[in-house]
């Protein structure tokens, strides 16, 4: 469990990251601006995906161990 939130963790700062250096990129871009709220919406979105995958992860989990104890 302490490696998985240690790659769940990693993922976050990278897509954090990421953010930052699309932003960055985006004010050398003729018609473009560079936004920190577009940082903050690119962040959420990360940290909102991680967690959907960690729901699904769980439920997957349950219903693998469920079907283990039902012998099947």
């Amino acid at each position: 469990v302490v490696k998985e939130d240690k790659t769940v963790f990693y993922a976050i700062i990278v897509g954090i990251i990421y953010a930052f250096t699309d932003e960055f990129h985006q004010k050398f871009v003729p018609g473009r601006t560079s936004s920190l709220k577009d940082v903050l919406i690119d962040s959420l979105g990360v940290i909102t995906g991680v967690i959907i995958l960690k729901i699904f992860k769980l439920i997957y989990d349950k219903r693998k161990d469920k079907k283990f104890k039902m012998g099947g």
